[in-house]
């Protein structure tokens, strides 16, 4: 699957900011913290650290719609310290994870084990419209009590080939009016971008040979209890 970005609009472009400022739905909370991850195989520990993050900021402050006031310097969870909690390492090696990667079940695994159950849907079994229809009803969530994130394959040049990789990273809004999602992405080198819903749905339709399952998208939150942060 060819993901080329050049018909993608940079989040950091005029355009970018526009649509941003304009989107039918947002989550301002993670737009502020998001970070690419620190080393490479971790762009699933660092989905789910942005996420866990987020909604804990979700928590700490009634009104995230007023983001611009709220403190979120003291980010809680990132790839770096997320298998310091007990409840990733009961669920997930780390080793395993580097070497292997996360797959989506096993993303909603994590996932549950920290608290946030997960609507975990395949490529296969989805359409376009339903796709779209989920992702907005989680991004409606200002406080970030319900998100989406998305499973695909792109291509890379590593040690001179181009190899063709899984990946996963964050939705945070969605612009109606040009039918784009904005794309967090944990790759170091990735741009963060808006990207067509057609183009986001065709990205996820490979098949991970890890789990012999096609890759999809998670709408996590749909039925959690929150649990905040229990120590290290």
């Amino acid at each position: 699957m060819n993901t080329d970005q050049n018909d993608d609009i940079p989040l950091n472009s005029t355009e970018g900011l526009r649509l941003l400022d304009e989107a039918s739905c947002r989550q301002m909370l993670l737009v502020r913290i998001f970070r690419k991850r620190h080393k490479s195989g971790y762009c699933g520990a660092q989905s789910a650290a942005m996420l866990l993050s987020a909604r804990h900021f979700g928590q700490k402050y009634r009104d995230p719609t007023q983001h611009a006031d709220c403190d979120v310097s003291d980010v809680p969870y990132v790839d770096t310290n997320l298998f310091s909690y007990p409840q990733t390492t009961l669920v997930m090696e780390e080793e395993a994870m580097v070497s292997n990667g996360i797959t989506l079940p096993e993303m909603e695994t994590l996932l549950e084990s920290h608290g946030i159950s997960s609507k975990r849907v395949h490529w296969k079994d989805s359409i376009p419209e339903e796709f779209r229809d989920l992702a907005m009803a989680a991004l409606s969530h200002g406080d970030s009590s319900r998100g989406v994130l998305v499973n695909f394959e792109f291509d890379m040049m590593w040690q001179g080939k181009n190899v063709t990789i899984g990946h996963h990273s964050l939705l945070a809004a969605y612009h109606s009016a040009s039918d784009q999602f904005l794309l967090l992405d944990t790759f170091a080198s990735a741009q963060d971008r808006w990207v067509r819903t057609e183009k986001m749905f065709q990205m996820m339709g490979t098949l991970d040979k890890v789990s012999g399952l096609f890759r999809g998208f998670l709408i996590t939150g749909t039925c959690d209890t929150p649990k905040g942060i229990v120590e290290k």
